[in-house]
């Protein structure tokens, strides 16, 4: 039935948008004796322009995230650092054009690091410009960041720049790629600087097969051996048949989804099993998991996880966990894993994932639990209740952090939003509301109030920072 038009003119689209900000804070700091309290101004933009009608151009100046939405709190139960997802918008938009790695243990270019200290600390960015999009079957994308001083942490001005191209075979289910991410501190005598190239690319094996993997090499002043990552793998993905594997980190993943017809109530079951190992650059064992498993679901859209999981730890370093020191030795351990979740569509849900087994020479009880409520299209709330009780060699630990997150949309222009979470390891309970009056996705009123107090009401630790942050987008094109 398809045909093909012919006689028509047609003009590219322009889109040009600019979106200026001014912001107001209030801060009031009891951490300092006396109290202090202080206040400030900003003003900044952000530009957007279409190139091309698959490609867009923007720049930010003085860039602005006030009316984010704060970190989930976390406790470090284990030797290696915690995982924080972006949630700023800038960094957000076309970040699938700079993923190069493997998710969560080798991300070449992490936003994250941009405009955050390595302790945390905030590092206002001066601004920068992207260039994504897509020419043909040819991914782009182009970054270039740069971030103010901050002398009183001993942080000096940097340059984050990353350079991404990637092509589609879209006959072939293929790709070919190769990114470019450096970071250069600027100024008078600053040589440190940070360079990684990679290639990755995808090869399709048909319909049901395909191999992944990149190669990748660093390139640092002080580092001249093991500046090299890279990872392939090949996955096979047909009839409930999920199968792959990996190397340089051995992995190995065997999962089948099967639908059931004489099991009773049970609609599906997925049986898997997985394996992966960690070694250091000398060969020696840092960690190896393998995790038996079996999903069992109902036709409402209720599971129930059944596993267990071994592990073996090799530590040649004491390190500290949350003030119980570990020492060097190989830890070997089991644990039973029970996971149980209802439909996640319904208007209340809830999830639990359950650990009970050994942790590094001791024993561990882990419960992970969640619940959703939704009334209506305007009210949502979700509560998360997540605790650890260690019992090791030289100490105990129980941890504690918990959160809950109001939302109130008065219609889908003006909402009202509430994290409240405690941590019983550093004893603060935190506030971040937010009432935002969008124009559009981004741009808008945002009236936002962060509270930071210690449980021990005794001590001075509680600070309150109020911020209004007007932005506006101007369609120019």
């Amino acid at each position: 039935m398809a045909g093909k038009m012919k006689g028509m003119t047609l003009k590219n689209p322009k889109n040009l948008k600019v979106i200026p900000y001014i912001i107001g804070q209030g801060i009031r700091d009891q951490a300092t004796s006396p109290t202090t309290t202080s206040s400030n101004a900003d003003i900044g933009a952000d530009i957007k322009y279409s190139l091309t009608p698959g490609l867009t151009l923007d720049l930010t100046y003085n860039t602005d995230f006030a009316q984010v939405e704060v970190d989930e709190q976390q406790v470090n139960l284990d030797r290696f650092n915690l995982f924080f997802p972006e949630k700023r918008a800038f960094f957000l938009e076309n970040a699938g054009q700079f993923s190069v790695g493997s998710p969560g243990e080798v991300d070449l270019f992490f936003s994250r690091r941009i405009g955050i200290g390595e302790q945390g600390e905030l590092v206002p960015i001066i601004g920068g410009g992207r260039i994504s999009g897509k020419i043909g079957q040819t991914n782009i994308g182009l970054l270039n960041m740069v971030t103010e001083e901050v002398p009183e942490e001993s942080i000096p001005r940097n340059n984050f720049s990353v350079a991404r191209i990637n092509h589609d075979f879209s006959t072939s289910r293929s790709s070919l790629g190769a990114i470019f991410v450096g970071k250069n501190e600027l100024g008078d005598g600053n040589d440190h600087y940070n360079q990684v190239v990679a290639v990755d690319g995808k090869l399709g094996l048909g319909k049901k097969a395909d191999i992944t993997g990149f190669i990748s090499k660093s390139n640092s002043p002080d580092i001249t051996e093991n500046d090299l990552a890279f990872q392939f793998k090949a996955n096979y993905n047909w009839d409930g048949w999920r199968i792959s594997t990996a190397f340089k980190k051995p992995e190995i993943l065997i999962f089948k989804q099967w639908r059931t017809k004489n099991l009773g109530p049970i609609f599906e079951v997925r049986p898997h099993i997985f394996y992966q190992q960690y070694t250091d650059f000398d060969n020696r064992l840092i960690s190896n998991y393998l995790h038996v498993d079996n999903h069992w679901v109902w036709p409402s859209g209720f599971e129930i996880h059944t596993g267990i999981n071994f592990r073996t730890q090799g530590v040649f370093t004491p390190f500290d966990l949350t003030g119980v020191t570990l020492q060097v030795g190989e830890y070997k351990y089991q644990e039973f894993q029970f996971v149980l979740q209802t439909n996640p569509n319904r208007a209340i849900n809830f999830y639990n994932r359950s650990v009970i087994g050994g942790y590094y020479g001791g024993d561990r009880i882990q419960l992970n639990n969640r619940m959703n409520l939704r009334l209506g299209d305007k009210f949502v709330a979700a509560i998360n209740v997540n605790y650890n009780r260690l019992k090791l060699q030289n100490g105990d630990i129980d941890a504690l952090v918990s959160g809950t997150r109001l939302t109130y949309s008065f219609n889908p222009q003006m909402f009202l939003q509430t994290l409240i979470q405690y941590n019983n390891i550093t004893n603060i309970t935190s506030i971040n509301a937010r009432f935002g009056l969008l124009q559009t996705a981004n741009a808008g009123l945002f009236v936002v109030l962060n509270l930071v107090r210690d449980t021990d009401w005794d001590d001075p630790l509680n600070n309150q920072v109020f911020s209004v942050k007007y932005s506006y987008q101007f369609d120019l094109l």
